[in-house]
């Protein structure tokens, strides 16, 4: 029972420990993926449009005697190419999705208005802004 306690409560910490590194994103953070992101998707679009051009030549260069299986590769190759390039999509939203999370989180020192000594005066105070878009 013992070990059975100590293995759980050791679980719940590493768990809690995982939670909490994975929970606070920060500015550079959100950049890097808007980056990965937007490479991913130019890949996956220049890929696309290769794959598509591919076809294309493979289609118009079809002999009048070939056979089932030469008749459809170009075709084939094509609708690859249009569902990678689709693909693409999602992942240009994305990284603008992050972009403009990155720019909705700061990091910054600023000047905040505290008591000491009996009087009041300015001390730099470092602190996470968050920025609410209200229209386009």
């Amino acid at each position: 029972m013992k070990k059975i306690a100590i293995i759980l409560l050791s679980f719940f910490f590493f768990c809690s420990l995982v939670v909490a590194q994975t929970e606070g994103s920060t500015k550079e953070e959100y950049l890097k993926k808007s980056k990965n992101h937007k490479t991913a998707a130019w890949i996956l679009l220049g890929t696309g449009a290769a794959t598509i051009i591919t076809g294309a030549i493979i289609d118009a260069n079809k002999r009048e005697n070939s056979t089932y299986e030469q008749d459809f590769t170009g075709g084939i190759i094509i609708a690859s190419g249009i569902a990678c390039t689709l693909i693409s999509v999602p992942y240009f939203i994305s990284a603008g999705n992050k972009k403009k999370k990155a720019a909705t989180f700061a990091l910054q020192n600023n000047r905040v208005v505290a008591p000491f000594n009996n009087a009041f005066c300015y001390r730099t105070q470092p602190t996470l802004s968050l920025s609410i878009s209200l229209g386009k």
